[in-house]
């Protein structure tokens, strides 16, 4: 088994813990086989990108197609933040396709949201209309944001991470906490920080949730 996936799937192991001491639900679960090297190569040139190393990592070495979607209760009077409620973890090679020419429908029309150098790709789409992009080109290739498609998002062009597997570490430090801004926010400093799994307000969500992640490994 790939050493990336041996510990990826420690983590999950500890989170599913997690989920379930504190009554949450899982609603929907999907773990495919990796990737293989001519799927990717048919999808970048499909496009006309590289997808950056990161990313291609993961999707050859621990799943193809993930998603992995949850809630907490969500009246919970303490939790010290409402608003993070639900979890949510996702990525596959044949979705950046899809995600493509649904950020181009939505976003062709709105100067604001569209990256008119296509430097970011969609990689994901959110339940609340935001999208996690990659940057493809640039200084900081790999690079995960999340963009906004209401006028009103606080997160608009928010960097998550330097690349996909350290969005993927970060996430399982915080608990998986939903990639949408209202829950992500809580454990970011600016538009700039990127998630911080070790400031103050991560350390008082994992003792909320009862997470230890003294056992967690990075991929």
């Amino acid at each position: 088994m790939r050493e990336e996936k041996k510990k990826f799937d420690n983590n999950l192991e500890i989170l599913r813990t997690v989920i379930k001491a504190r009554g949450g639900t899982i609603y929907y679960f999907y773990y495919e086989p990796v990737a293989q090297e001519d799927e990717i190569r048919e999808v970048e040139l499909k496009l006309g990108i590289t997808i950056p190393e990161a990313y291609r990592l993961i999707l050859l070495n621990v799943s193809g197609y993930f998603n992995i979607g949850f809630s907490y209760e969500k009246d919970d009077s303490a939790s010290p933040f409402p608003d993070v409620f639900s979890g949510r973890l996702a990525w596959g090679v044949r979705t950046i396709l899809e995600f493509e020419e649904m950020w181009r429908q939505a976003g062709a029309s709105n100067d604001d949201f569209w990256d008119k150098s296509r430097s970011l790709y969609p990689i994901h789409t959110n339940n609340g209309g935001g999208i996690t992009a990659i940057e493809i080109e640039g200084d900081s290739v790999g690079a995960i944001y999340h963009l906004g498609m209401r006028m009103d998002d606080p997160a608009h062009k928010y960097l998550l991470a330097e690349n996909f597997m350290e969005l993927v570490n970060r996430l399982f430090l915080l608990g998986l906490p939903h990639w949408e801004g209202d829950c992500f926010l809580e454990f970011t400093s600016g538009p700039t920080s990127g998630l911080e799994p070790f400031g103050k307000n991560a350390e008082t969500w994992r003792k909320y949730l009862g997470l230890d992640i003294s056992q967690m490994k990075n991929l």
